[in-house]
């Protein structure tokens, strides 16, 4: 047993077969290889087993000595097809799963300090989570990375506009934010599809008096945001953060007395500017990914103290000094597109 490794990462999958109109939970188990020990975990069977069944296998985990190494706990829900009418795997059957596991973790005294969740719907959070101080929230008690990607398009199918019930779910995600003590790195993500129409960011799900002042990197994609907001944050916390990444918002000019687009996010980009980062580089994103992936800009600097700092954003328009004028173009022809 004494080459085991360091750290281990605990991965629930959920997937939905609409061929046999069933969900089938899989587990598996990785480590983070930073001492070269061998791999002692590889995978649970796949099968088409039952939530039950998946949650009979993590208890045979959860009794072994080695959960004292897991440290990570992945929650996947693969989104289902877009064909119309295709049932989804229940949001409160996927919340049992995830609180269960948690709590079976919790009982064993796992530290589990990297939660990452994919393709959730918000409603995740409406029962099973005890979010309030019970096993749940105590299970994450030592979470410093929380990675949050939600997929909303099954809740909204049909509707028009933003869906009234979602408010309550809002609420009680702001509150197991709330309960994080330890939380330093959040990211939280919707659908490109939902981007009108998701929860507003930094009023609804994450409001600034919750989380942000002991943060130290923030992820936004495809949410709503008000420009006043994101400067508020960085003028208050400008000494904490360390990266930024800003991708595939969406800002209201209607909400700023008919201020174009364009002119909120170059207030925004001008507040990063007085945060003295010296030697900073613009560097377009390169590599594997879409094309839209890759005209994403990264603005690498240095504070005064010596302290690096990053700054990610697919607003190239406003983040690049000079063509102002042109992005005024541009967002005017935005305004009148919508």
């Amino acid at each position: 047993m004494e080459n085991l490794p360091a750290e281990l990462n605990c991965m629930i999958a959920s997937h939905f077969d609409s061929a046999t109109d069933s969900a089938s939970y899989r587990l598996t188990s990785k480590y983070f290889a930073r001492i070269g020990a061998e791999e002692h975990f590889r995978y649970f069977p796949f099968g088409s087993g039952t939530p039950s069944s998946a949650l009979s296998r993590m208890q045979s985990l959860t009794s072994s000595p080695l959960i004292k190494h897991v440290k990570g706990l992945d929650y996947i829900q693969q989104a289902p097809s877009d064909e119309e009418g295709a049932p989804q795997v229940h949001p409160t059957e996927r919340s049992r799963i995830l609180a269960q596991v948690a709590r079976g973790f919790w009982a064993q005294g796992a530290r589990i300090e990297l939660l990452q969740t994919q393709g959730l719907s918000l409603r995740v959070f409406d029962g099973g989570l005890d979010l309030d101080g019970g096993p749940f929230a105590q299970a994450c008690e030592h979470v410093a990375d929380l990675m949050l990607s939600f997929d909303e398009r099954g809740a909204w199918r049909g509707r028009e506009g933003p869906p009234g019930a979602m408010g309550a779910s809002e609420k009680k995600l702001r509150t197991f934010l709330g309960t994080l003590p330890n939380l330093t790195d959040l990211g939280v993500s919707f659908s490109k599809s939902d981007v009108e129409r998701c929860p507003h960011a930094l009023r609804d799900v994450v409001p600034l008096e919750h989380v942000w002042p002991r943060l130290k990197s923030l992820h936004l994609w495809w949410m709503d945001v008000e420009g006043a907001e994101i400067i508020a944050l960085l003028q208050n916390h400008a000494d904490m953060l360390r990266c930024i990444h800003l991708s595939g918002m969406t800002i209201s000019a209607a909400a700023h007395g008919g201020e174009s687009k364009g002119k909120q996010w170059r207030k925004v980009f001008d507040q990063i500017a007085k945060m003295k980062l010296d030697h900073g580089e613009v560097h377009e994103k390169w590599g594997f990914g879409s094309e839209e992936e890759k005209k994403e800009m990264k603005w690498v600097g240095t504070r005064e103290d010596g302290r690096h700092v990053v700054i990610e954003t697919d607003l190239k328009k406003y983040l690049v000094e000079g063509g102002e004028d042109e992005v005024e173009e541009e967002d005017e022809d935005e305004d009148d597109d919508e």
